[in-house]
């Protein structure tokens, strides 16, 4: 299985440092990103690094998306779509690899489960190197919804609970934010 896009091509697609490209606009992106049997989207800006994910899918590739300070490099293993790092938090960053279908998988269920729908706007509040930020953008663009990082005007949110503290003022449309990391703080 493969990541679709599923928005309509006049759609926002991603809204990014001010500049936003339409459904139609990743599209011609993705089929334009140059073929290769290992992509490495680490180090790229986030709309790129959005185009590199679903270009590697498109192309049946592996893609790697980790924290470009980390020193090593791993080799996708067969049948390995994604390969990303652990956070670190049992010990050292270590290498994952994913395929496309262990995330699309749960698709429906998460969409079910946080309401979302084309119509929200999910804001990134992390790099994409931190899976679940990844996660967020990818299933985002799967279903239609706007990839952002305007907190003014973003719907829907992924964010650790230190994150999540800041948002409170500064996002005031937000209905779903989806938690992860450690536990909440007691209010």
């Amino acid at each position: 299985m493969t990541l679709v896009l599923g928005g309509m091509s006049d759609a926002p697609a991603i809204d990014w440092a001010g500049r936003v490209w339409t459904y139609a606009e990743l599209a011609q992106r993705i089929e334009e990103w140059p073929r290769a049997t290992d992509h490495d989207a680490s180090a790229l800006p986030v709309p790129d690094a959005l185009v590199c994910v679903f270009a590697a899918a498109a192309q049946g590739s592996s893609v790697r998306v980790t924290d470009p300070t980390l020193s090593f490099a791993v080799d996708p293993p067969d049948g390995a779509f994604l390969v990303v790092a652990t956070s670190g938090s049992s010990g050292n960053p270590r290498p994952l690899a994913r395929t496309a279908r262990s995330w699309t998988d749960s698709f429906p269920a998460f969409t079910e489960l946080t309401g979302l729908t084309q119509a929200d706007l999910v804001l990134l509040t992390g790099p994409l190197h931190a899976t679940m930020h990844l996660f967020a953008a990818v299933h985002a663009l799967s279903i239609g919804a706007c990839v952002t990082d305007d907190r003014t005007r973003a719907t829907a949110a992924h964010a650790v609970p230190a994150v999540l503290r800041g948002l409170v003022d500064a996002a005031p449309r937000l209905r779903t934010v989806v938690v992860a990391d450690i536990a909440l703080d007691p209010v």
